[in-house]
């Protein structure tokens, strides 16, 4: 039983390692291309004519060997991939050199459709091959996150030249003499494209000229004449700059469609249709065309506009949150470590529990504190920990009366934001007084909103000297940076739905916070 097991293992181990073996052989730079062998055999054969097996798999064979630079090259490339001037030659001979000998040597000696070892289309399959696979590298060489297709005017109508430009090249491939047999039927003859590949490459080609000289019209309006003159000039030189362009553009950019060798006939695909390049049904067009895209394009624009100026403010809030929250942190710090310094001095036994409790408060701050939201149980546990550290030191001289619900919902709030009011009642109500004190704490729930009742004793003429001081100019602002950070915080983040309420009532300082929480 054990032999069978280990001779079974041994398969598997074998069979695993000839898989590994193959998955390194196989060069995934070399396969892409045995696709052009396919297409362009089944290509040239059905533009023969022929119906047997044999001549198609001659054809396979023939391209196949075609190819053998091309997979050499592939295969030694990776290991001068570092000498980048070598690899340049090298690709330079292998897609550029060897098509154009073997194009030379097709023309001169061989002259026979028959035995021909150039073929066109082929070739072009060839370099699309290689296009692709130069992209995919590329695009495997960045980050995905970082590559992405900008939903932009500019890009959306490129992407739309070149999709119209297939397809009237496949039209115009799939109907006879096109131009001069108009209307045109909308037909799409796939025998006809494979037969005629070189045809349909350059009805592609052709239409893409003519879409780009469109797309430069367009792009010299949005770019030049509306970025540049009507934003920054007026509209005064937008209307004559705008209308000196189009006299001159319009005639030119007719001559060099009708230069194309689409239109040799009698009819012709500019507007006019007609070979006068200087005809007024073409100005008409191309008046058109600007009316049509100056409101388009000031809509985009707009849009564009109103969303980086959406951004822009939502991150520029995000950073002043950042900055709010990293100033509120190292005063908490500075006070608690104050506190357990004095314990220290007194060698009270208290201590290392104490610096126990700050290590599990400091925890809190360091992982919670720069989240945007922490749960509510969370932040009542933190702010149980302030409360316990200041109530061992501060017990001889202030009662505390704490009360926190025990029915808490299972909410978000932001870290670090109720405890800027103990932080108030204990810095101006509890420290500054050597008479008794009081603090009362309540913390509760109605509904989703959340209350927060802080209320302490202030000493005599505390408040009054504070503000005949200049320090301060209303009690309501007694606290300084920290409860000033905390109502930006609380506009920033939760905006009207919110309240507080501070208030002086015959020594002493009541706080309210209602906050609705989701």
């Amino acid at each position: 039983m054990y032999k069978f097991k280990s001779q079974n293992n041994s398969v598997v181990t074998q069979t695993n390692q000839l898989i590994n073996s193959l998955k390194l052989k196989l060069n995934w730079q070399i396969w892409p291309f045995f696709l052009a062998v396919v297409l362009s055999s089944i290509m040239l054969n059905n533009r023969t004519e022929n119906t047997e097996w044999l001549p198609l798999l001659t054809l396979l064979v023939k391209f196949s060997c075609l190819i053998i630079p091309i997979v050499i090259y592939k295969q030694l490339v990776g290991k001068t991939h570092s000498e980048k001037r070598f690899a340049t030659v090298t690709w330079l001979a292998i897609f550029i050199a060897y098509p154009l000998i073997l194009f030379i040597v097709d023309n001169n000696f061989i002259n026979s459709s028959v035995n021909s070892i150039f073929d066109i289309s082929f070739f072009v399959l060839i370099w699309g091959t290689e296009l692709f696979l130069r992209i995919n590298l590329w695009l495997e060489g960045r980050k995905k996150s970082k590559f992405k297709y900008n939903l932009t005017l500019d890009n959306s109508l490129l992407t739309l030249s070149v999709i119209f430009s297939i397809f009237w090249a496949f039209v115009f491939n799939s109907t006879e003499d096109a131009v001069n047999n108009q209307p045109i039927n909308i037909i799409f003859d796939f025998s006809l494209l494979f037969n005629n590949f070189g045809r349909f490459l350059g009805y592609c080609l052709q239409f893409q000229i003519i879409y780009g000289l469109v797309f430069i019209f367009y792009y010299l309006h949005r770019h030049l004449l509306i970025n540049k003159v009507l934003d920054k000039h007026g509209l005064f030189h937008y209307l004559w700059l705008t209308a000196l362009f189009l006299l001159i553009y319009y005639p030119i950019a007719c001559q060099l469609i009708l230069f194309l060798p689409i239109n040799n006939g009698e009819q012709t695909l500019i507007v006019s249709g007609n070979h006068n390049p200087f005809d007024y049904d073409n100005a008409k067009f191309a008046f058109a065309l600007l009316v049509i895209s100056l409101p388009v394009i000031l809509a985009f624009q707009w849009s564009q506009k109103s969303q980086k100026l959406a951004e822009l403010a939502k991150e520029n809030i995000h950073t002043e949150l950042k900055l709010l929250q990293q100033q509120i942190n190292p005063h908490f710090l500075f006070n608690t470590l104050n506190n357990i310094y004095a314990l220290c001095l007194t060698k009270s036994a208290q201590a290392p529990d104490l610096v126990q409790q700050l290590a599990d408060l400091l925890r809190f701050v360091v992982y919670k504190g720069d989240q945007d939201k922490v749960s509510l149980i969370e932040e009542v546990e933190y702010l149980q920990g302030y409360l316990n550290l200041q109530q061992v030191r501060v017990s001889n001289k202030c009662q505390f009366d704490i009360e926190f619900s025990d029915q808490l919902s299972d909410v978000k709030i932001a870290p670090l934001l109720l405890v800027v009011l103990l932080e108030n009642a204990f810095k101006h109500g509890v420290e500054p007084t050597e008479q008794a004190a009081w603090l009362k704490v309540k913390l509760y729930m109605e509904g989703d909103k959340l209350h927060f009742h802080c209320a302490n004793s202030v000493a005599d003429n505390y408040l009054g000297n504070k503000i005949r001081s200049g320090n301060n100019k209303d009690p309501q602002y007694v606290g300084g940076l920290g409860l000033e950070n905390m109502r930006r915080r609380l506009t920033l983040l939760y905006g009207n739905k919110h309240q507080l309420k501070i208030s002086e009532q015959s020594n002493a300082y009541h706080v309210h916070l209602i906050l609705e929480c989701q």
